[in-house]
């Protein structure tokens, strides 16, 4: 019976899981510390499962991608303007989801669905060390033409021509 979801649809907590002997037994209560007590006597454990995106792709999936990527291009090395330094940085806003411990048997690894509910913001920052100018863009996304254009927009406006 324990190998099914409980009757409401959820995971077996000891709660549920007192309730069901109590209920099997003809008994007139079950604490939920007796049911800890039957679980760990039945070889089960508290575990919490391992997150899991609902949206990842397949095995399969992943490895089709991998072949028919193709084989990644030499990097060209770029002049940079002399005397200014650039970094960039992100930052989550939002909730991450929260797993909760639930009783599996042990050795059985559980795997709970959840839903990011954050987005990222990117933070990309120019400094002149000479004079200490600085320039700093916030972003919801990057990516390398942007990142040209803004430090083609930095080199132009920037002091230090």
């Amino acid at each position: 019976m324990i190998g099914t979801p409980p009757p409401d649809g959820g995971v077996w907590t000891t709660t549920k899981i007192a309730a069901w002997m109590t209920q099997e037994l003809g008994l007139v209560s079950v604490y939920p510390q007796r049911a800890w007590d039957a679980l760990q006597a039945m070889g089960w454990s508290i575990q919490a499962p391992r997150p899991r995106n609902p949206a990842a792709a397949s095995p399969e999936a992943q490895d089709a991608f991998k072949k028919n990527s193709p084989p990644p291009s030499p990097r060209k090395k770029r002049a940079r303007p002399p005397g200014h330094t650039f970094c960039t940085d992100e930052h989550l806003i939002g909730l991450k989801p929260v797993t909760r411990r639930v009783w599996a048997p042990r050795g059985h690894r559980l795997t709970a669905p959840g839903r990011h509910r954050y987005e990222w913001l990117y933070v990309t920052a120019f400094v002149a060390p000479a004079t200490g100018e600085s320039h700093w863009y916030v972003g919801n996304g990057v990516s390398k033409p942007l990142f040209e254009r803004l430090l083609a927009a930095y080199v132009s406006n920037s002091v230090e021509h």
